[in-house]
C-alpha cells in the first residue's frame, strides 16, 4: 500500500464505508495498517486520522530517502569536479603558453608540487568516499 492508498482508505472510513486492507503480499505499509485498524479498533481511537498521520510519515519517509540519495549523488559529483580541476587548469594554463608540465617535471620545487597535489587530490577523493559511505538513510518506519 502506498500513501496514497492509506489516504484513499481513510476517506472511504470517514465516509463510513467498511474498512478493508488489500492483501500486499506481506508489504511494511500493510502490516502498519492492519495493525493500525486493529489498534483503532481496540482503543475506539478514530482510524481515519491514525491512517492520515501514518500516510504522512510515509511521505517523509520517502521524501528522506530521496533527499539522502540525492545528497550523495551532488556529493560524488562535487567531488569528481574538484579532482579533475587542476589537471584541466594545466591544460588550459599550456594552452595559453605557460609552461605548467615543464616546471612540475623540470625541477626538485615543481616534482614536490605535483606530488603534494596528487596526493592531496587521493586523500580528498578517500575523504568523501568515506563521507558518502556514512550516510545513512533512515527505514521507513521512521516517525510511526
Amino acid at each position: 500500500m502506498n500513501p496514497s492508498e492509506i489516504r484513499y482508505l481513510a476517506a472511504a472510513l470517514d465516509a463510513g464505508l467498511p474498512a478493508s486492507v488489500p492483501p500486499a503480499l506481506g508489504s511494511l505499509e500493510s502490516t502498519i495498517v492492519t495493525d493500525i485498524l486493529r489498534l483503532a479498533q481496540a482503543t475506539g481511537t478514530p482510524r481515519p486520522r491514525l491512517l492520515r498521520l501514518v500516510a504522512d510519515a510515509l511521505d517523509d519517509a520517502h521524501a528522506t530517502g530521496r533527499d539522502v540519495v540525492l545528497a550523495s549523488v551532488a556529493a560524488r559529483q562535487s567531488a569528481i569536479v574538484l579532482a579533475a580541476l587542476p589537471l584541466v587548469t594545466a591544460l588550459l594554463a599550456e594552452l595559453f603558453g605557460v609552461n605548467v608540465l615543464g616546471f612540475l617535471i623540470g625541477n626538485a620545487l615543481g616534482i614536490a608540487c605535483a606530488v603534494l597535489g596528487v596526493a592531496t587530490t587521493v586523500a580528498g577523493w578517500r575523504w568523501m568516499s568515506r563521507l558518502r559511505g556514512a550516510i545513512i538513510a533512515p527505514p521507513v518506519t521512521t516517525g510511526l
